[in-house]
């Protein structure tokens, strides 16, 4: 129960008592002379600890001897609505008071400091916390708008993942949720968490940002036009990882675009790229612009390009090295492509090419097995999130024929190792091949296909390729086993 005195004194801080005591708050007079809060800690209904605090001067203290760390009112995480974490009881309590159910609050404060990395018993509920939060993608941490706030935002985001934190933003004047309540109203306070901006990560960013395990579904390209023979050979799934390789010059990152803007056309998805040896303002801007209005980038008009930047805005996230020197290592990848699923919602991941990112392996681990990992982590990623991931990838020395044409390279001859061919779900060669009339084909070689019955066979495909468009067309069907 509240006696008078703490009821007056939640209703200066703009606290109905009745919220308090819903969560069986009580007041507490303690041999110090003092009026006390008592904020019960409860797992699964069942009393843990008791954390108080003071009226007359501010502070703090909880019961000895508590058996493990926890949040209050973390058994909230049972609710629904978005997931709030808070510096203390008093900010839990203001939002509560606003509507909001998953109202957790920390248990020990903010650190005085910046945290780099601590694993003492102040962030020893941490690990119990992420178990019970699941995956779930949009958590609102309600730090203090000051540096201890700051130091808490910066260091409780990095352990449950910066790609799904948010955070608030206090109004001039005001300092924490409670004092929003207080100053502005409950209006006020909601519209902070309605509206709480992502906490900041470099080098993923929508192109108008920039400076001047269930079965999955089949999602064919339909390239080169109604009757496509290529959605024979080749079908896009969620959680799978395809490789795109070919001679150079022939094709191989025009082939993956081309697939890209069909399963925009016909799908609507979003898409996650690592353009790396383009510009996303220059060059995929081009070349999205021209193969949407079918006409070379000499004939776009004002109303194409912004008709391109439409829907590069809409569908692209790109990632980026923002950093002079920054280090593009498998780990930087993993961290922009989950900020991009979980932002911005994209389906499909392009990596072009492999061999632009860092690939510095530990000390003891040869190319071979350091590819097999990163293509695990990879084939995890895309389950963990349902994006297929597409990587471009060179092959090695490609050899020539006597009539000065070349060998179609598969998967073995992929540069580093056989996993390219032996771990990956989908595998595709771009080639130019001769017509009889002197044109080229674009002739493109499926290698890998992990399941026939629902996804095609290998084969091979002849198209038609408008190199100032970007856009396939059918030619003729050569039915063999690809290389």
């Amino acid at each position: 129960m509240l006696n008078e005195t703490a009821k007056a004194w939640l209703q200066g801080r703009g606290i109905d008592p009745g919220i308090a005591e819903a969560f069986d708050i009580s007041s507490v007079r303690r041999s110090d002379g003092g009026e006390w809060l008592a904020f019960p800690y409860l797992r699964e209904g069942k009393p843990v600890t008791r954390k108080y605090r003071r009226l007359d001067d501010k502070g703090f203290s909880q019961d000895a001897g508590a058996p493990f760390k926890l949040c209050w009112n973390e058994d909230a995480l049972v609710l629904d609505g978005p997931i709030i974490l808070t510096e203390g009881e008093m900010d839990a309590l203001a939002l509560l008071q606003c509507g909001f159910e998953r109202v957790l609050s920390l248990p020990d404060g903010a650190p005085a400091k910046e945290v780099v990395d601590d694993d003492s018993d102040k962030w020893a509920y941490i690990p119990d916390l992420l178990k019970r939060i699941g995956d779930e993608r949009e958590i609102i941490i309600a730090a203090d708008g000051d540096q201890q706030g700051a130091n808490l935002l910066g260091y409780i985001s990095k352990r449950l993942g910066k790609a799904r934190c948010k955070y608030l933003r206090y109004p001039h004047g005001t300092k924490d949720a409670n004092d929003v309540l207080q100053k502005q109203g409950a209006d006020a306070l909601r519209g902070l968490v309605e509206n709480a901006p992502w906490v900041s990560v470099s080098g993923v960013v929508k192109l108008k940002d920039m400076p001047p395990v269930k079965e999955q579904p089949v999602y064919k390209a339909t390239l080169g036009g109604k009757e496509s023979e290529f959605d024979n050979h080749v079908s896009i799934m969620r959680g799978h990882v395809s490789v795109w390789t070919g001679v150079p010059n022939h094709g191989k990152s025009k082939l993956v675009n081309a697939v890209c803007m069909e399963l925009l056309r016909h799908h609507k998805w979003k898409f996650g790229v690592g353009c790396f040896e383009d510009d996303p303002q220059l060059d995929y801007r081009r070349d999205v612009a021209t193969y949407i209005a079918n006409k070379p980038a000499g004939e776009l008009i004002e109303e194409d390009w912004s008709k391109a930047d439409s829907k590069i805005d809409e569908h692209f996230a790109f990632f980026v090295e923002e950093e002079l020197g920054e280090r593009m290592t498998l780990d930087w990848l993993l961290e922009k492509m989950e900020v991009a699923v979980v932002r911005y919602g994209v389906d499909m991941i392009v990596i072009d090419p492999w061999s632009k990112l860092d690939h510095t392996r530990n000390r003891q681990e040869s190319e071979n097995d350091y590819i097999g990992r990163a293509l695990n982590d990879l084939k995890r990623f895309a389950r963990s999130f349902d994006v297929h991931i597409a990587i471009v990838a060179h092959p090695r020395k490609v050899e020539k024929k006597a009539d000065g044409t070349y060998v179609c390279p598969g998967g073995y001859d992929i540069s580093g190792s056989a996993h390219w061919n032996n771990m990956v779900d989908l595998g595709v060669t771009a080639y130019r091949a001769q017509d009889t009339d002197g044109s080229f084909i674009a002739q493109v070689a499926v290698w890998k296909v992990k399941r026939h019955a629902i996804m095609g066979t290998p084969g091979v495909v002849q198209l038609k390729l408008d190199h100032r468009t970007g856009r396939y067309r059918n030619h003729y069907i050569q039915h063999e086993d690809a290389a």
